[in-house]
């Protein structure tokens, strides 16, 4: 049970990193504002998922 919950907030955070990535090259690339919308939007809600299981 432990090592499911470590190895779910750990594939949890390595999808925050990418997202946190594919934010920035979006924002660094001028892509569309809708674009950039959904990507900040989910990445909110894996970050507020992260903190939650935490």
């Amino acid at each position: 049970m432990v090592a499911s919950f470590i190895d779910e907030n750990k594939s949890l955070k390595e999808e925050i990193e990418v997202l946190r990535y594919r934010l920035h090259q979006a924002i660094m690339n001028d892509k569309s504002r809708d674009e950039i919308l959904e990507l900040s939007k989910r990445l909110d809600t894996l970050i507020s998922l992260y903190y939650r299981k935490k």
